[in-house]
């Protein structure tokens, strides 16, 4: 029994068992190391070439994001600059307190005005009718007195 015993122990040996990996762990290494250098690597190709590769290029683009914002806040506000020059208001000079002007509406609060009109939302915020409210605030109109039992 001993020898069978022996037997088994030289055959599922730990060294034996990983020769096929000994030898090859600097590729396995390597493979790794490229697999993780090319992972990071293509998720950070905007801040590398933005620090490394082309600074004064990221500079500019900064500054053309911000004139876009600010344009389309100019465009939401109804004040763009064919409309600003081709209407300049005119003095007013009565003592009438002067209203400020509507705050410009973010992008998701003009997508939620123009949604509440929508059919489906008037049905979802339309009233009950007295006869679909329930008396009893737990009552659905189910009992267990309904259900007849064999």
């Amino acid at each position: 029994m001993s020898n069978e015993h022996d037997d088994v122990l030289k055959q599922h040996a730990p060294d034996k068992l990983l020769r096929g990996f000994a030898g090859n762990l600097m590729m396995w290494m390597a493979l790794a190391a490229i697999i993780h250098v090319v992972a990071i690597g293509g998720t950070s190709i905007a801040y590398i070439r933005d620090t490394w590769i082309d600074p004064e290029g990221a500079a500019v683009r900064k500054q053309q994001a911000e004139q876009a914002a600010r344009d389309a806040a100019k465009a939401a506000a109804g004040l763009t600059n064919e409309t600003a020059s081709v209407t300049t208001p005119s003095p007013v000079t009565t003592n009438a307190p002067v209203a400020a002007p509507p705050k410009p509406l973010s992008e998701e609060e003009r997508l939620r005005a123009e949604r509440m009109n929508t059919p489906v939302m008037k049905e979802i915020n339309e009233t009950a009718t007295t006869n679909e409210i329930p008396k009893v605030p737990d009552d659905l109109g189910l009992s267990i007195r309904d259900i007849k039992v064999k």
